[in-house]
């Protein structure tokens, strides 16, 4: 399996509503602080996108690494934003 290098303007959209727990524990594991601390207040977010979309794309390349993913661009999923694949009232 390939490893995915970013070109520039690649885009990797994560919605951080669809974490599994093991990758919340990675992702306060690699940030030394909890997963609510690191998205609060006026703490710097770079490395946080970082580590996230690192969690998100080692899903599909087990390989990938850290450093690799700085050149991506984040897209961060709106959680308000409707899912273009459910009907309504469905």
């Amino acid at each position: 399996m390939a490893t995915p290098g970013a070109k520039d303007g690649d885009v990797l959209e994560i919605d951080l509503r669809k974490l599994k727990v093991r990758e919340i524990e990675e992702i306060e594991e690699q940030l030394g602080v909890g997963f609510d601390v690191a998205f609060s207040g006026e703490r710097p977010k770079g490395r946080a996108l970082r580590v996230c979309a690192w969690v998100f794309q080692k899903r599909d390349h087990p390989d990938v690494t850290l450093e690799e993913m700085g050149d991506f661009v984040i897209k961060v999923k709106d959680p308000d934003e409707a899912d273009p694949t459910s009907a309504p009232g469905s």
